[in-house]
């Protein structure tokens, strides 16, 4: 009876000290530009997030939470938010990887690792998304973000990339395909659901966008894209308008007399990174301006019920694409 009586203090002891831990957690940031995905010929708009974790864990203190000292750990959660982009619903989420300091240990604070980590989606071959956290490329499964492929398994079923996978997110896009520049200079785009690599021929530079053909027989003068941060937070889909955007910038948006907030969406003024954003509707219709006819967006007005992306969500700006001839087909536009 003693030694059971003390092996239950032990286990109460124990049980006591697992749950001596609180957390906070800091609004989620929504990581480059949200995408279409298609999940088995439904469109899937998804967008990836960051959230910081604070863990508050209690060391030692013999049992007691009044002489407890407490050790704060901090991690950074990248996972991926699925909406239903018709409903703007959210589907599902799922937890991708986990930043933190494997190492923490006694009172004092853990490190921070992670904080500048970010992440980007790349594009869609077939069933699988490729995406990037840091320097890390993923492979996910269309239907559900479950990880189909990483690092070390691009490395397992590619012997020819083992040690020589890029060490900066630079070296990555997309061309129908996973596109990688090795540390060997060599390029590969990986294609199929095996994961296979296989020599890339780059695309020849793509020229200079042109604009619209106006009636008078000229080019309309394409807007400068802005230099770094590309805002991109619309897209049309069965000539249904789909936007992501706050009060004050969906007003923008719908100043659109001779359509190029619809052409050129990258124009439309962005708020900033603490803008409480939510999904709209609008009406795409055909127009005459004098001799002009073109489509430009009408009566853009908030979907009733959908979940706003605001500080709980969505606090930075939606990057834009800045290598869009390695990045074709996936990115909102």
């Amino acid at each position: 009876m003693r030694t059971l009586s003390l092996s239950s203090l032990l286990v109460a002891a124990l049980l006591l000290l697992v749950g001596c831990s609180r957390s906070h957690f800091e609004p989620a940031e929504v990581q480059g530009p949200p995408a279409l995905v298609d999940d088995a010929g439904k469109p899937r708009l998804w967008v990836l997030t960051k959230q910081e974790e604070v863990r508050q864990v209690g060391v030692g203190g013999g049992g007691s939470r009044s002489r407890m000292d407490w050790r704060s750990d901090t991690f950074f959660h990248f996972g991926v938010q699925a909406f239903d982009p018709l409903a703007a619903q959210p589907l599902w989420h799922k937890r991708l990887r986990t930043f933190g300091d494997p190492d923490a240990k006694g009172a004092a604070p853990s490190r921070v690792i992670g904080s500048a980590v970010g992440a980007r989606l790349l594009g869609q071959d077939g069933n699988i998304v490729w995406l990037l956290i840091g320097e890390a490329p993923f492979a996910v499964d269309a239907a559900d973000g479950s990880i189909v492929a990483d690092a070390d398994k691009l490395q397992r079923v590619n012997p020819e990339l083992k040690g020589l996978l890029p060490s900066e997110a630079k070296h990555y896009g997309f061309n129908q395909g996973l596109v990688l520049m090795a540390a060997d200079a060599r390029q590969f785009v990986v294609r199929g659901p095996g994961q296979k690599a296989i020599a890339y021929t780059s695309p020849p530079p793509s020229a200079a966008p042109e604009g619209r053909l106006q009636a008078n027989g000229t080019r309309e003068m394409v807007p400068t894209r802005p230099l770094g941060e590309n805002p991109s937070r619309q897209v049309t889909l069965g000539g249904q308008w789909l936007g992501l955007y706050s009060e004050k910038e969906a007003g923008a948006a719908g100043r659109d007399d001779w359509g190029r907030n619809l052409r050129y969406p990258y124009q439309v003024p962005d708020e900033g990174k603490v803008s409480r954003r939510t999904f709209w509707r609008a009406k795409v219709i055909t127009v005459q301006r004098f001799d002009d006819r073109f489509e430009r967006l009408s009566e853009l007005t908030p979907i009733p019920g959908a979940q706003p992306l605001d500080h709980r969500r969505a606090r930075q700006v939606l990057l834009g694409d800045d290598q869009p001839e390695l990045h074709q087909g996936l990115p909102v536009s």
